[in-house]
């Protein structure tokens, strides 16, 4: 964060309490392929929550079938907040969702309380109460708290292991503070009932049935005035009101509610359409036209993990090019220029600090040779090859934001090569997406989660081995979990580079049947992704699908999930 602070005066603004995601952010399928609702859009299940049985390739599933292997600790940082505030933080987030008010208001009084010290008192007496960490373990915890990824990369001690809510018995108070309006009343026989409300520099006048003059007992102005006060949840209150009126008049409580709900909504309205921003377009395209068929067959690309798989495909008829990571580039290069095909280096899915030197220099090296340039699957990585020469030279992976065009056109003014179908979107929102430099994936393990921790490493302890472990769910469904320990693939980084996992999905992602609907979204070409399959069987995956798509053959039974490709997330 100080780096962040010291290389740009944007500000910062830093998560300090609450729930934890267990993926990186912007990069949870989990959600949405298994129940509809996108983390990615704020709409989260949390399936992070839930049990899991965990196991080792060959081994039986053993421990507690309660253990949530996916739930960490809430994050607390009252402890460190001099730190955070010291590295550049301007600004402090505080995780609410599907909290209450309660939770709100106590944890937020607790950091404006120590906020205020601090400033007052400086860094050196700063020092918090230990009844003060046990109010906001007492508010919500699940099995404790942590300091989220501030000081550490990962580890059991961040893990909750649980779902358990446990709560003491404190009851913040609750303050609300509400917006102060000044109104005028007019109530004339004959006339409709005008209400006049000014908050701040805004006015809203509203008129609504009729007064009429009173046939037994006229109304009085306290009952009125009464009757007008009740401002309910609504975030009013008076600072004054005049009542301007005849004498024996009738209103019905009706009309007076109706005008006062009618002025109070217009009002609310016209004071949050000032934080609404209007974005302006900022491009212009021509879309080419849309023909009725497409009957041109899409060449195909693959991506792999190893060389064995790579060198079995690369003999195949209809492959036009290959993206893989660094350890396979380096046997496959060669022998797939000659075949003439487009190599592509697949870069690690999360990067943390630098691309190494030597991953730069060989892969410049291998631009000379012939490759074609790099599958970027973060920004992070983008901005640093743009820096050394080669934004231009990319392709965009599904994990970076594609969703519409103008997203689209912003990354064509990059000047990347081109980009992959975004997997969350379903096939109408494709086809109103600009898909002329587009690839899409028609196969592959959908990747539910990419996280900094690691599943191996919390229940089995680290044997930095890349290895693999199995999650079954409730359903007796099973979740392959890959162990990336060494993102760059170099054989020479294992110790220095940030790890990740990747959760992938029980069953594979397949359009198989659906040939016809994916050529009429005029993308570029298809893609796909072999990740945990055995060479041989992704060798007769590549044959099924380019007999389907190229050849038309009828598609086999396969047992594929469409992902969102019908039903979409909400």
């Amino acid at each position: 964060i100080f780096a962040m602070h010291q290389a740009s005066s944007l500000e910062i603004e830093a998560f300090i309490h609450g729930a934890l995601c267990y993926s990186y952010s912007g990069q949870c399928l989990m959600s949405s392929i298994l129940g509809g609702r996108s983390g990615n859009r704020g709409r989260c299940a949390q399936p992070c929550r839930l049990p899991y049985e965990a196991s080792l390739p060959g081994k039986a599933y053993k421990g507690k079938k309660e253990t949530c292997p996916l739930s960490l600790k809430d994050i607390s940082t009252i402890d460190i907040l001099p730190q955070i505030l010291r590295s550049g933080v301007t600004s402090l987030k505080i995780e609410g969702r599907m909290k209450q008010p309660g939770y709100t208001a106590g944890v937020t009084s607790i950091y404006r309380k120590y906020l205020d010290l601090l400033f007052e008192k400086g860094e050196e007496n700063y020092q918090v109460l230990e009844s003060d960490r046990k109010y906001l373990l007492d508010l919500f915890n699940r099995g404790g708290s942590c300091e989220g990824y501030y000081r550490m990369q990962n580890g059991p001690s961040m893990m909750a292991f649980t779902n358990e809510k446990k709560m003491g018995d404190v009851k913040p108070e609750i303050k609300k503070i509400r917006e102060k309006v000044s109104g005028t009343l007019l109530l004339f026989q004959g006339k409709p009932a005008t209400l006049k409300i000014t908050c701040r520099d805004i006015q809203v006048t509203v008129s609504a049935g009729q007064v009429q003059p009173a046939q037994k007992q006229p109304m009085e102005k306290e009952r009125i005035l009464a009757q007008m006060e009740k401002l309910g949840n609504t975030p009013f209150e008076w600072e004054k009101l005049d009542i301007q009126m005849d004498n024996n008049i009738f209103v019905p409580v009706k009309t007076l509610n109706e005008v006062r709900r009618m002025a109070l909504e217009e009002l609310e309205q016209k004071i949050e359409s000032r934080y609404k921003r209007n974005t302006p377009k900022l491009y212009s395209f021509e879309k080419k036209k849309e023909n009725i068929e497409n009957t041109e067959n899409l060449p195909f690309y693959v991506s792999c993990e190893n060389s064995d798989t790579a060198l079995i495909l690369m003999e195949k008829d209809g492959l036009r090019g290959m993206y893989l990571p660094f350890s396979a580039m380096e046997t496959c290069l060669v022998p797939g220029l000659e075949k003439g095909l487009d190599m592509y280096l697949a870069l690690p899915h999360m990067v943390r600090g630098r691309i190494p030197s030597d991953y730069i220099r060989k892969a410049k090296e291998w631009i000379q040779q012939g490759m074609k340039g790099f599958l970027v699957r973060n920004t992070e990585a983008f901005a640093i090859l743009k820096e050394e020469g080669l934004g231009d030279k990319c392709i965009l992976d599904h994990s970076m934001y594609t969703w519409n065009d103008e997203a689209v056109h912003f990354w064509d003014r990059q000047g990347v090569l081109g980009n992959t179908v975004p997997l969350e979107l379903n096939e109408g929102e494709i086809r109103h997406r600009d898909n002329r430099k587009s690839e899409m994936l028609v196969y592959g393990r959908l990747p539910l989660m990419i996280s900094a921790q690691c599943i191996r490493k919390n229940l089995y302890g680290c044997n930095h081995r890349e290895d693999m472990v199995y999650l079954k769910d409730r359903y007796g469904k099973e979740f392959p979990c890959v162990c990336y320990c060494e993102p760059w693939k170099m054989k020479n980084t294992m110790s220095c580079s940030p790890c990740y996992n990747i959760i992938y999905n029980s069953i594979p992602f397949g359009l198989l049947k659906d040939r016809e609907r994916v050529k009429m979204l005029k993308v570029r070409s298809l893609r796909l992704a072999f990740t945990i399959e055995k060479p041989h069987e992704a060798a007769a995956i590549f044959d099924e699908f380019t007999r389907v798509y190229g050849e038309g053959k009828n598609p086999s039974d396969g047992k594929y999930t469409r992902g969102h490709f019908k039903r979409g997330a909400e």
